[in-house]
């Protein structure tokens, strides 16, 4: 941000290069978390770079315009600019912008509570960070699906599953995209090895679901779809329930919370620390939250971690935030800021 504060603009003779400087100096402020951002400037540049034919550029200035609109809340005009810079970059092959477009839309369609297309937006940057072998993101990209599964309603336990095994597989990960502080948390995976006997309870009874299936379809009683159907509905909630289980187990140690703490600590200038400082009488669960929102995970993602509804989350999300606005602390609009 500094470098491109120092740029003399009247220096910027042609239109190339001031169009290059507001998609980059927007991309300062969208990496310094300072949502003020150019929309006009941005729609310039991308008119501009459509006209010649840079689609790189001009999808990267439609991202940023998306997430400024994310900001704010015109989702509408977020939705247009991320699904425009997410159909150039696929036809350019940056399927890295792809995935990240898609993570971004998948936000856009639950802030509208449209869950139908949450899950598709979800299940293609899944499929753009597996094309590229990003496993890193593609755990989050996961969640967000089983997220969007959890909102619909639907108990799609073998995507959940899939989820955890990622967790348990990844032993460098990312909880906050723009700081990247959280790729080397290696203690998540270290407390998550505990859970083997739980894994085992889990896979056994996806194994034991899958041979009902084969017997019944050998069965010469089974005549219809209703009978596979109605042991589908009879198993899969079972799944769901253990899963759910087995995630909020895992997130709710002491040595995953201390882990995230400790992490955030170390890459944001001691933020967790200051933040009980000049909060000392909160609730663990209020810390708990904190912790969980920093890292990145959306309400439907810690609704299921801290096994609650997501209104409870969304409620105590607010009455924190109002809490912390009105407490006159000097760095409370930092901390709000760090929240997702």
């Amino acid at each position: 941000m500094t470098l491109i504060t120092q740029v003399d603009t009247a220096t910027l003779r042609s239109d190339a290069d001031r169009a290059l400087y507001h998609v980059l100096r927007n991309l300062a402020l969208y990496k310094s978390f300072n949502d003020s951002l150019d929309e006009n400037a941005l729609s310039a540049a991308t008119d501009y770079f459509l006209e010649e034919k840079d689609y790189s550029h001009a999808s990267l200035s439609l991202y940023l315009q998306g997430n400024l609109n994310i900001a704010k809340k015109e989702f509408s005009k977020a939705a247009v600019c991320l699904i425009r810079s997410s159909e150039i970059a696929s036809r350019i092959g940056d399927i890295y912008r792809e995935g990240f477009c898609a993570m971004y839309i998948w936000e856009v369609y639950g802030k509208i509570h449209d869950s139908g297309r949450q899950i598709e937006a979800a299940k293609r940057a899944v499929c753009s960070f597996d094309s590229i072998n990003r496993r890193d993101w593609k755990i989050y990209a996961l969640l967000n699906l089983s997220s969007a599964y959890n909102n619909r309603v639907y108990h799609d336990s073998l995507l959940i599953a899939g989820a955890i095994l990622w967790i348990r597989s990844i032993g460098r990960r990312r909880l906050y995209e723009r700081l990247e502080f959280m790729r080397d948390v290696n203690t998540l995976t270290e407390s998550l090895k505990s859970q083997t006997n739980r894994n085992a309870a889990i896979a056994e009874n996806i194994a034991e679901l899958s041979q009902s299936i084969k017997e019944l379809l050998s069965s010469k009683a089974c005549d219809s779809r209703a009978a596979l159907l109605g042991l589908l509905r009879e198993r899969r909630e079972k799944i769901a329930n253990e899963i759910k289980y087995f995630i909020e187990s895992a997130f709710s140690t002491t040595e995953i919370i201390d882990g995230l703490s400790h992490t955030i600590d170390r890459h944001a200038h001691n933020l967790y620390s200051n933040f009980k400082r000049d909060f000392p009488n909160l609730k663990d669960r209020d810390y708990h939250l904190f912790i969980f929102s920093v890292s990145g995970l959306t309400a439907p993602a810690i609704s299921i971690i801290l096994g609650e509804s997501k209104e409870i989350i969304y409620n105590r999300n607010s009455r924190l935030r109002l809490r912390m606005k009105n407490s006159g602390v000097a760095d409370a609009e930092l901390y709000l800021s760090y929240m997702s």
